[in-house]
């Protein structure tokens, strides 16, 4: 639901079709993003029922269970970062070779 620039786009056609899901009987809606916590929560604030979603962030290594709080988040398991330090070189090295590549970092992945 991440608009691509966000001064142009928007993401209300997307909030409102999780919002419709949310509110039929029956459906147990989970949203998995590779987006940080933080974004996923800053697009979906005003969303009414938020606490009846799930939601998981950077590719579910954060989590939120459907009906926990909203700033209640779970780990999948603690990952060592140590291995970024010498990932991060090779992956640079590479997006500058490789035309229209780049390298995204977050706390515990990096992805060119």
């Amino acid at each position: 639901i991440r608009p691509k620039d966000e001064e142009a786009s928007d993401a209300r056609p997307a909030i409102k079709a999780l919002e419709q899901l949310v509110e039929e009987s029956g459906n147990y809606v989970f949203l998995l993003s590779n987006e940080t916590r933080e974004n996923l929560l800053k697009w979906l604030r005003n969303m009414p029922n938020l606490d009846k979603i799930g939601l998981a962030a950077e590719d579910g290594y954060y989590y939120k269970w459907p009906g926990s709080p909203v700033d209640r988040w779970d780990i999948r398991q603690e990952v060592r970062t140590d291995f970024k330090d010498i990932s991060n070189v090779l992956m640079q090295q590479y997006a500058v070779r490789t035309t229209g590549t780049f390298v995204e970092d977050d706390k515990v992945a990096s992805i060119t």
